[in-house]
């Protein structure tokens, strides 16, 4: 079996190889579900039974839309940043 020995520059080199491509999956799959954002929400408040949301401040509705799209994001892109992590 072939080993590879690698120095501490080559592997801070693979480390931002592999933050960059997790980044990069939970950017493109949090900005798809952002435009999915009202549909998800949807789903999401099905079990509350007809709750209502109030929005207390003018950023209030961006601001739950943006965080459902990046948890969905976070979630969506499990398997790439999961790979990378544990790879």
């Amino acid at each position: 079996m072939h080993e590879k020995y690698m120095n501490f520059f080559d592997h801070l080199e693979e480390l931002r190889m592999r933050v960059i491509y997790s980044a990069i999956a939970i950017l493109i799959v949090t900005a798809v579900a952002f435009f999915y954002s009202d549909p998800i929400l949807k789903l999401l408040l099905l079990p509350s039974g007809g709750l209502q949301l109030k929005a207390f401040s003018l950023l209030d509705g961006f601001m739950i839309k943006w965080q459902i799209a990046l948890c969905t994001g976070i979630i969506g892109a499990f398997p790439v940043w999961a790979y990378h992590l544990y790879g």
